[in-house]
C-alpha cells in the first residue's frame, strides 16, 4: 500500500471517530472498505503514533479519550 493511501486512511478514521461515526468494529472496517484485521492493525499503529483512541462498549463507538489533532500535511511557512 502507498504511503498516501495509509495517511488518507488515518484522516479517514480521523475524522470518523471525531463524528462519533464509526459504530461496532465491523460496521468502522465497511465504512472503510477494510477487512476488520487491517482496521485493527491501523488502529494499532495511530496509538503507537500518540492516540488515545478507545471503544466504547455502551456507545459502540470509537472515541479519543482527550482531544487531540492529526495533522500530516505540508504548510506555507509564514515569514
Amino acid at each position: 500500500m502507498k504511503f498516501i493511501h495509509i495517511i488518507e486512511r488515518f484522516e479517514r478514521i480521523d475524522s470518523l471517530i471525531r463524528i462519533k461515526a464509526t459504530g461496532k468494529p465491523k460496521n468502522f472496517a465497511r465504512k472503510l472498505n477494510i477487512s476488520e484485521k487491517c482496521l485493527y492493525n491501523t488502529i494499532e499503529i495511530m496509538k503507537q503514533l500518540g492516540a488515545p483512541i478507545n471503544f466504547s462498549r455502551t456507545k459502540e463507538s470509537y472515541f479519543y479519550e482527550y482531544d487531540v489533532d492529526f495533522k500530516f500535511k505540508f504548510m506555507k511557512k509564514d515569514k
